[in-house]
C-alpha cells in the first residue's frame, strides 16, 4: 500500500576511509547489538545483510555507506544509494529526475521523518502542489503522498518545517532501469557546477552521456 516494494531487501556496505577505523552496525529488530563491530583500514569494507527499518551504521573515523535494494523474485530488480550522514539532511530538496511515459518508466521518491513528532511535507511538481503527514520514524512515497508519481518530464520540490531525508528510484518496481539516486539538499545547491564533457558516441550520432 505504501509502495515499498523496491526494498523489500537492504544490503548495507561500509568501507572505511582512514585505517583504524572502529565501525559498528545496528538492526534494532534482531537479537545481537551491535549486529557488527569491528575495525578497518582504510579501503576494505564490511557489511550486514538483511537489514530492516532504524538500522544505524556510526563510526569513528570517515566511512563511505551503500546500501543495495531489491525485490525478491523480481528479476535484476536491484538499486544502489548511497546513505547521506545526519547531520547533512536538510528540510528543503529539489529531485531533477522525471518519470519517462513513452516506456512507462516511473519515478518514486521516498521521504523519512526523523523525528519524535508527525511532520507535514509539502511538495511540488508540474501537475500541482500538496502536503502530507508522515508519522514520527516513518516513511512515505511520493505515489502515497501526491497520490501519483512523479510525472513525465516534471522536477520536484519537497519542504517541511524540520530535516528530514529522500531518496528516488527510477522505474520503480521494474526491472530494466535499475538507478537509485539521492534527491538535492538545497543547503548544498550552488550557482555554478562543472562537469566532465563527454561525447555520446565516437561519430556524434548520438548522445549517450547521463549528464
Amino acid at each position: 500500500a505504501t509502495y515499498y516494494a523496491d526494498f523489500d531487501n537492504v544490503y548495507i556496505l561500509v568501507m572505511a576511509g582512514q585505517d583504524s577505523t572502529a565501525i559498528t552496525i545496528d538492526d534494532p529488530t534482531t537479537v545481537l547489538s551491535p549486529d557488527v563491530s569491528t575495525t578497518l583500514n582504510r579501503g576494505q569494507v564490511t557489511q550486514l545483510w538483511h537489514v530492516n527499518r532504524l538500522t544505524t551504521v556510526t563510526a569513528d573515523k570517515p566511512v563511505q555507506v551503500q546500501w543495495i535494494n531489491g525485490t525478491q523474485n523480481a528479476g535484476y530488480d536491484s538499486r544502489g544509494h548511497t546513505l547521506v550522514p545526519s547531520n547533512l539532511w536538510d528540510n528543503e530538496y529539489y529531485s531533477p529526475v522525471p518519470s519517462y511515459s513513452t516506456n512507462s518508466t516511473y519515478v518514486n521518491l521516498y521521504m523519512y521523518n526523523p523525528n519524535l513528532t508527525s511532520l507535514t511535507v509539502s511538495y511540488q511538481d508540474e501537475t500541482g502542489s500538496g502536503s502530507c503527514s508522515i508519522p514520527a520514524g516513518a516513511t512515505r512515497s511520493y505515489r502515497v503522498c501526491a497520490g501519483r508519481y512523479v510525472p513525465s518530464g516534471s522536477a520536484v520540490y519537497l519542504s517541511a518545517a524540520s530535516n528530514f531525508f529522500a531518496v528516488g528510484e527510477y522505474e520503480t518496481g521494474g526491472r530494466d532501469y535499475n538507478w537509485g539516486f539521492s534527491i538535492i539538499p538545497t543547503s548544498s545547491l550552488r550557482d555554478e557546477y562543472y562537469v566532465a564533457w563527454a561525447k555520446g558516441t565516437t561519430d556524434l550520432s548520438a548522445n549517450g552521456s547521463p549528464v
